[in-house]
């Protein structure tokens, strides 16, 4: 018999923005656990932004290497580069984005896609104010990069300068988050299930990472970022 777990982030009521230290593995839940996917829609997934403009798209995907005793079986790929717009150098598509409540350690286990190609990763806050490459990003290998955010609270973009690169994990210190909750006095009379990229499903029995629905009596509505887990 399969057994449903509901973890849903949605126990206490908090208001404004919670300070967090956050790390995304793309090989966990809710990222490694389907098959291959293509972000044609910008998401966001635990507070990290996947910013596409639905042509230049990222995937995800099945792939295993290893760093300093973590083993990954996924990557996220870029495909390519940010193609910020003229004059800026805030990124159109292809990017990942976090906001943060000021000074922020980050770490980012990536390689170039190419063996013999090395990338350079651009980073750059809200107002362009702040701005950092890390290069000679080599596709021999995983390596695992450091950067030092000094500063008030902004949003940061990451982003391939020129080709592609592929992540296998992403954390960052100081973030800045809004929490959503259900409201406990009011009683839900339906609720419905989408995945990540919007698609309603008609129940919630799949598992992974869902937005859930909710319509209270009153007549009002919210969402929730949901993760089911399936156990056999």
């Amino acid at each position: 018999m399969k057994k449903i777990l509901l973890l849903a982030l949605v126990a206490i009521s908090l208001n404004g923005f919670a300070q967090t230290t956050k790390t995304w593995n793309f090989s966990e839940a809710p990222f490694g656990e389907g098959t291959t996917i293509d972000f044609t829609t910008t998401q966001v997934i635990d507070g990290l932004t996947i910013g596409t403009d639905g042509e230049k798209t990222f995937s995800l995907d099945a792939n295993n290497k290893s760093l300093d005793g973590i083993s990954y079986t996924h990557r996220l790929k870029t495909g390519g580069g940010g193609s910020p717009k003229e004059d800026s150098k805030i990124p159109t598509t292809r990017y990942l984005k976090i906001d943060v409540a000021g000074n922020s350690t980050i770490n980012i286990a990536m390689m170039s896609s190419n063996k013999t190609d090395a990338r350079t990763l651009i980073i750059v806050n809200t107002d362009e104010t702040v701005s950092h490459e890390i290069t000679d990003i080599k596709g021999d290998a995983l390596y695992g990069f450091t950067y030092e955010y000094e500063g008030g609270p902004t949003s940061l973009y990451f982003y391939s300068q020129s080709g592609g690169i592929n992540y296998y994990s992403f954390s960052a210190s100081n973030l800045s988050s809004s929490v959503n909750t259900v409201n406990a006095n009011k009683t839900i009379i339906s609720e419905r299930y989408f995945d990540i990229l919007g698609c309603e499903m008609p129940d919630s029995s799949q598992g992974g990472l869902v937005i859930r629905k909710v319509t209270y009596e009153d007549g009002t509505s919210a969402s929730f970022k949901t993760y089911i887990r399936r156990n056999k």
